[in-house]
């Protein structure tokens, strides 16, 4: 007899596993979230400087003066060569980037749990602070996504690349790389790197399990250290020196990490005070921050190793952030990424509950009730600050009751919104009596997991989209206006009417060479920056400050229009109006430095008829 031919089976296809699905679904909303109206706003002082820095390289110039961040200098460069200059161009890197780092929590899936990193993706993807800090033109997100993806990728060299393919050689480079970029960040990763070695410190002698965890982890790295620092070297050399096109970058480099070094002496310039930092973190950040102080509490009460960690880490990040002289509201992503890991924990240990559907139906009356309470105190207090916000004060109003009205006071207002938040939690202390504590803690955890998220999404979205040129936002100290794209439109109107080019007017422009518009004039070829204007200057177009004694004496006459170029907020508020911004985001704001735009007559008179004017 003959035997039967084999066939072949048929090779498994690949397919996407739920998980993977999920995260990709979380990368490209992240992604959308940073990228839409990327360019709508233009570029502050801060942000046109490193902007600069990186045009100045693809156009064979000097880098502007100042500390800049290597890794967003070659990103942008690589953007300008390939798309032009931009502002949406400008910051297109630090948006990819934040997206990027949405992804990281899968490099921990395995220590973590998958409900717990998924969890951690998604928080990562609508954090205030991250979302802000994406949709700048500076190098602070590379630093956070070379820390992230490092710590991630040395795990997974420590175990031999269980994950992602690749085996530990793989992860070795991986892990290289990862640092290289980190070094090529600059300055900004400093703050990260003290929290991360204060931590292994303090976790070290906080048992001898995790210093052995610590010698684990860090054992390839110390087998593998010859070509781990050959690696890491040549990654921060090719970065730094945008594919060795520019050794300059060099220079760079080390004038950044002795700025960030430098921002620990007294009394650093620019820098913003400790309230507005934890303002905004209170303020913007309200889920990762609740949730995150209860996933600690339960790291310490259980042992919990890692959340331990995690706990330290956000805590020595915000006292080295309070002790730094040069901090900024955006090094709170140091603070704002241990935490987001907490609350994923505390989190992903509510969602148990969910396993049991026994808990179902009072868990869901539970969130029902609460989210009524928690919306009819968000309406009390929002109702409090639109009637401060048109009258300046507080004022009483009219509530009906059974046919009769009766004048409610604006103490009164406060007490009954905080009176209903009071009884969601006396609400849930009576379920767990009476019933379940699990449905109790369930429902309460939905509720107000889904409050504060709103909360949160709101603040991202106010912040990036709605004020972005708004000082009250605390995200930038002196922002840019929006009044510097009229400034724009009406200069290129009349360079079109005048010589027949949107660009090729001559001007002269009374403003430092590296600040906003210096950025916003970058096509202007025949622009010429100057420190005074004098009697000599007769160029069709000038911009000076506005000078509210005189006109500038020019050598010709001109006819101006003002444009608001920056803003500060007043945060000497009053107690209406500090409702009116912990609700509205709106705070009496000053001008800073408003600038005229000249426009020598005859050019004017040549522009009128064209314009119909």
């Amino acid at each position: 007899m003959t035997a039967a031919p084999q066939i072949a089976s048929p090779r498994p296809r690949p397919s996407l596993s739920l998980e993977a699905a999920l995260y990709l679904l979380i990368f490209f909303v992240a992604l959308a979230l940073r990228l839409y109206h990327l360019g709508a706003h233009p570029l502050n002082d801060a942000e046109a400087r490193q902007a600069l820095s990186a045009l100045n390289l693809l156009r064979g110039a000097d880098v502007t003066p100042g500390a800049h961040s290597p890794a967003y200098l070659f990103l942008s460069y690589l953007l300008f060569l390939l798309f032009g200059a931009s502002d949406a161009a400008a910051r297109f890197g630090p948006a990819l980037a934040g997206a990027a780092l949405a992804l990281t929590p899968a490099l921990y899936r395995d220590r973590l749990g998958r409900p717990t990193a998924l969890a951690l993706s998604g928080l990562l993807a609508v954090s205030a602070t991250l979302l802000a800090a994406s949709r700048s033109a500076d190098g602070l997100i590379f630093a956070v996504l070379a820390l992230a993806f490092t710590l991630g990728a040395l795990r997974e060299w420590g175990a031999k690349g269980s994950w992602l393919g690749g085996g530990a050689r793989a992860w070795l480079f991986l892990t290289a790389i990862g640092l290289g970029l980190g070094i090529a960040s600059g300055g900004r990763l400093l703050l990260g790197l003290l929290a991360l070695a204060l931590v292994g410190v303090i976790w070290r002698w906080t048992g001898p399990d995790q210093g052995a965890a610590i010698k684990a982890l860090l054992g390839p790295v110390l087998r593998e250290r010859r070509l781990f620092a050959l690696t890491a070297a040549l990654s921060a050399l090719v970065i730094a020196t945008i594919a060795l096109v520019s050794l300059r970058g060099l220079g760079v480099l080390l004038d950044s990490w002795l700025a960030a070094l430098a921002g620990f002496v007294p009394a650093a310039a620019g820098s913003r005070s400790p309230v507005e930092v934890l303002l905004f973190l209170v303020v913007y950040e309200p889920l990762l921050l609740i949730f995150g102080l209860i996933g600690a509490v339960r790291a310490f009460r259980t042992g919990d190793g890692l959340g331990q960690a995690l706990a330290w880490f956000a805590l020595v990040a915000l006292t080295l952030i309070v002790l730094y002289s040069a901090r900024q509201v955006a090094d709170l992503a140091w603070v704002v990424l241990p935490l987001a890991g907490l609350a994923a924990r505390a989190l992903a240990h509510y969602l148990r509950d969910l396993t049991n559907r026994a808990e179902w139906p009072l868990a869901a009356a539970q969130a029902g009730l609460t989210t009524a309470l928690l919306g009819f105190a968000q309406l009390n207090l929002a109702g409090l600050a639109q009637s401060a916000r048109n009258t300046g004060a507080f004022t009483t109003i009219g509530v009906p009751v059974l046919g009769q009205t009766y004048q409610v006071s604006a103490l009164a207002q406060l007490g009954i919104a905080g009176l209903a938040v009071t009884l969601t939690f006396v609400i849930a202390y009576l379920l767990a009596l009476g019933w379940s504590a699990a449905a109790a803690r369930l429902g309460l955890a939905a509720a107000g997991a889904v409050f504060l998220l709103g909360a949160t999404l709101s603040a991202g979205w106010g912040l990036t989209q709605r004020g972005p040129g708004s000082p009250a936002e605390l995200w930038w100290a002196v922002p840019a206006s929006p009044d510097v794209g009229r400034l724009m439109t009406t200069l290129t109107d009349v360079s079109n009417y005048t010589v027949g080019n949107p660009h090729d007017i001559e001007l002269t422009v009374q403003a430092e060479d590296d600040g906003l518009l210096a950025w916003a004039l970058r096509n202007f070829t025949h622009a010429s920056f100057v420190d005074r204007l004098d009697p000599v200057i007769d160029s069709p177009v000038v911009i000076a400050p506005l000078d509210t004694t005189s006109n500038p004496t020019l050598g010709s006459a001109y006819v101006g229009q003002a444009f608001t170029l920056r803003s500060t907020w007043t945060p000497d508020l009053s107690r209406p109006e500090w409702v009116v911004w912990l609700v509205f985001r709106v705070a009496p704001t000053q001008v800073n430095e408003p600038a005229v735009l000249w426009v020598r007559q005859d050019v004017q008179q040549l522009q009128t008829p064209g314009t119909g004017n």
